[in-house]
C-alpha cells in the first residue's frame, strides 16, 4: 500500500520528494487523486473535440466539390472567450471579499489590534 501512494504521488502528480510525499495526509491525497482524474478527464475532452474539429474541417458539400465550413477559426471566438474568463463575475466576487477582508484588518489594526 505505502509503496503505491509513492509510486502514484510520483507518477500522477509529479512529486519526487520523499518527504513532501511522506507530509501529505490522506485528504490531500484524495484531493490530489480527484484533480489528476479531472485532468485527465480535460484531455480525453480535448482529444474529442479535436476529433470534431477535424471533422467539420473535413466536411463538403454533396458533390464533394466544397468545403461545408469556409473559415474554421471563425467558429471559434477567442476574444470573446478572454474577455469572459478575464471578466467574471466570479472573479469580481472575489476581489470584493478581499477587499472588504483588508479593510476589516486595517480597521482592526488602528484600533490597536494585530501589530497596533
Amino acid at each position: 500500500m505505502y509503496d503505491e501512494v509513492l509510486i502514484n504521488a510520483i507518477a500522477k502528480f509529479g512529486m519526487s520528494d520523499i518527504l513532501e510525499i511522506n507530509g501529505m495526509d490522506f485528504y490531500e491525497l484524495d484531493i490530489r487523486n480527484k484533480a489528476y482524474e479531472v485532468k485527465k478527464l480535460e484531455k480525453i475532452e480535448m482529444l474529442y473535440l479535436n476529433a470534431e474539429i477535424t471533422r467539420m474541417a473535413k466536411a463538403t458539400n454533396k458533390k464533394g466539390d466544397k468545403y461545408e465550413v469556409k473559415d474554421l477559426l471563425k467558429h471559434f471566438k477567442k476574444e470573446k472567450q478572454y474577455k469572459k474568463i478575464l471578466n467574471s463575475s466570479d472573479k469580481r466576487e472575489i476581489n470584493n471579499r478581499l477587499y472588504q477582508t483588508a479593510l476589516r484588518v486595517k480597521e482592526y489594526r488602528e484600533k490597536g489590534g494585530i501589530n497596533g
